[in-house]
């Protein structure tokens, strides 16, 4: 990359455009979301649809390509024909719903990683030396256990107590993944460790939560 070719690596790189990037942007974060949580989206939906479209409670247990559209099968053994369906899953079970049927059969080539997420809170006097914008990513190339962070304090200012920080560091990549394996205090201390080679935190979270 051109970042790292002229600072010598990503993080140098982008340390040395935070001043001039930031110093013509507002102050308020660009991200948005729902004040109360992607989940109101759901609730929402929920009280407007009618009881015999959502159906809870139910698991799909196999989805077959018909000539016009598609027929589930769900837990019950109760039949649902379907003009579309919109699939949330993560591709490996995605591929036994659809049985002997070739048409994921692709799928299963496609490369996964084992990842950990790991949401820190601190008070906000703990950030001695703190940097611009709300959050990186780190480069392959770099000696770092993390793959990136955010600042959620920032991303979402009304999701976090003004007297608080929160920050969400993620570790593992593919052939990488051994990490994601290590004692929940262990993750901790490597990703503050890998924080306080760019920042100054001067205090041990208040809270930590690790989810894989």
């Amino acid at each position: 990359m051109e970042i790292e070719r002229r600072h010598g690596s990503l993080i140098k790189g982008i340390r040395a455009m935070y001043d001039e990037a930031t110093a013509k942007q507002s102050s308020e974060s660009t991200f948005l979301t729902m004040r109360y949580g992607l989940m109101t989206i759901v609730e929402a939906l929920e009280r407007e649809l009618s009881a015999k479209i959502i159906k809870k409670g139910k698991r799909v247990q196999k989805i077959s390509k018909q000539a016009h559209g598609y027929e589930l099968t769900v837990s019950n053994q109760e039949k649902i024909q379907a003009d579309s369906i919109f699939i949330a899953l993560p591709y490996h079970e995605i591929i036994p719903l659809f049985g002997e049927d070739a048409i994921f059969e692709e799928i299963g080539e496609i490369p996964s990683a084992s990842v950990a997420t790991v949401a820190m809170i601190f008070p906000k006097n703990a950030i001695e030396k703190d940097i611009k914008g709300s959050g990186f990513v780190v480069s392959r190339n770099e000696d770092f256990s993390m793959t990136a962070c955010s600042w959620i304090h920032k991303k979402w200012p009304h999701t976090v107590p003004e007297d608080k920080i929160l920050l969400r560091a993620y570790l593992g990549r593919r052939k990488e993944e051994s990490i994601v394996e290590l004692a929940d205090k262990a993750i901790e201390e490597t990703v503050l460790s890998d924080l306080n080679r760019i920042m100054k935190i001067n205090q041990a979270p208040e809270f930590t939560m690790i989810t894989r």
